[in-house]
């Protein structure tokens, strides 16, 4: 199949670049007709080579599993899971292919993601306004991004949970501990504030009325920030934590009772987020006899809310990057300048610059998605509620809410891809649920199964 389409595209680039201009040929024709043939010429050779790479990698998984199973051990397990991987990313580059290098394709993205809606107004707005009517592109789109986070924030932070819970061992007990208390947040996050985004699509932000609507407005509004706030919270201990670890590795553990820090970061997130409940109201649009929940009310003094939202960018993002970035600074210092005591060989000079590398880019990788996925979000804050006006498509507005909501899936996989025991508790997880009812699953992964359990035994 490959040879066939290297033949076909080789064929098709050939024809197109000895193809004359017919009629009277000028230098801007010949210019534009050149510029015409190279981007064609140029997506053509990027299908290709893309498609080559990706699944190349993965006939060789093929090869070495059922042709040369002898192999399996000289491969690591990370790069097989890489290379089945790659694989499959390829159904996942192909439209991104077409979007960069087609230009109609581009375009109708454009006008998709960035059209206003019939009634264009803020999504967290404090008056109340009628029904939103958004484009049916925007509605699926977000749909479709929505449920491929829910899907990863629930499925990883409930492994999470699941391994600290039962199958955590004695080793790590308190990191393990800090982790689950942050999968916690982020799937009390995930069961909330996902669901009512994607409703919000389609419903335009509608409550119900009455007491039973106050009370729910002002309950969900408390328990999406204080599960925000629990978050951020936690992954500034955790930080705390492996920055006093790494710097004082012969004292005692700093938090050695992580079950009551972990109800003091909790109470902290309730006392923060107080003032949401107490200024979140039910309002009725009287002209669309709709019910709307709002965060603060539309009688609210300005100033009051600008000083509340000020505020919550400050304790809940500004000071918490601050010092997330000064102790992963420090800690990335300390590694890299900590020398092995002894003879040093160059296997173990070697192993010791692997590891220092590893446990830096993940810390680094850490904080940059943190800060990344937020700031957008108080970037429509900074709008709504400061300027109380925002210039930007709601095709940008939504996505910047995304990103803060994805920030739930990627913590856990995170700590999945750069933890050794939680990738071979998940490894061993999902042989004891398929292997056993699907051989093909098992002959397949049999050999990454049997690398991690050699690991393990390793360790022990």
């Amino acid at each position: 199949m490959a040879s066939i389409t290297i033949v076909v595209y080789t064929v098709i680039c050939r024809k197109l670049w000895l193809r004359k201009i017919p009629g009277n040929v000028t230098t801007t024709n010949l210019a534009a007709a050149q510029k015409s043939k190279r981007k064609v010429v140029r997506l053509l050779v990027v299908i290709v080579l893309v498609f080559a790479i990706c699944w190349f990698s993965s006939y060789i998984n093929q090869y070495i599993w059922f042709v040369r199973p002898e192999l399996s051990n000289s491969l690591p397990a990370e790069v097989q899971l890489c290379f089945l991987w790659l694989g499959h990313a390829n159904s996942a580059i192909n439209p991104c292919l077409y979007i960069l290098l087609n230009s109609k394709f581009r375009e109708e993205l454009v006008t998709t993601t960035t059209c206003c809606p019939q009634t264009k107004v803020l999504p967290d707005q404090n008056s109340v306004t009628t029904k939103l009517l958004y484009p049916t592109g925007l509605k699926i789109g977000m749909t479709l991004a929505y449920a491929v986070i829910f899907v990863f924030a629930l499925l990883g932070n409930s492994f999470g949970l699941f391994v600290v819970l039962k199958k955590s061992s004695p080793v790590g007990r308190i990191t393990s501990l800090f982790i689950a208390n942050m999968a916690a947040a982020d799937l009390l996050l995930t069961c909330t504030v996902m669901p009512y985004q994607v409703a919000y699509f389609y419903r335009g932000g509608t409550w119900f009325g009455g007491a039973f609507g106050t009370a729910t407005c002002k309950l969900f509004s408390y328990v999406v920030t204080v599960s925000i706030a629990a978050t951020v919270l936690t992954m500034l201990v955790i930080s705390i934590d492996r920055f006093h670890a790494i710097f004082y590795p012969l004292k005692r553990r700093l938090f050695r009772k992580p079950k009551i820090l972990s109800t003091i970061v909790w109470l902290l997130s309730l006392i923060l987020m107080i003032p949401y409940p107490l200024y979140s109201v039910v309002e009725l649009n009287t002209g669309q006899n709709a019910y709307k929940c709002s965060q603060v009310s539309s009688k609210t003094d300005q100033d009051v809310i600008k000083i509340f939202h000020v505020c919550l960018f400050t304790t809940l993002y500004a000071l918490p990057l601050f010092f997330l970035v000064l102790l992963h600074l420090l800690i990335c210092r300390k590694l890299w300048l900590r020398k092995i005591p002894g003879n040093v060989s160059r296997d173990s000079r070697t192993a010791a610059d692997r590891s220092k590398r590893k446990i830096a880019r993940l810390l680094i990788i850490i904080v940059v998605l943190f800060a990344l996925c937020w700031f957008p979000t108080y970037v429509n804050h900074y709008f709504w509620f400061i300027r109380q006006e925002s210039k930007l498509p709601i095709g940008f507005e939504f996505f910047f809410l995304w990103l803060a909501h994805a920030n739930s899936a990627i913590n856990p996989c995170l700590y999945i891809m750069f933890n050794d025991h939680l990738r071979s508790t998940l490894i061993s997880t999902l042989k004891s649920c398929f292997c056993r009812r699907c051989p093909c699953f098992k002959q397949a992964y049999r050999p990454i199964v049997r690398l991690y359990q050699a690991k393990k035994t390793t360790v022990v």
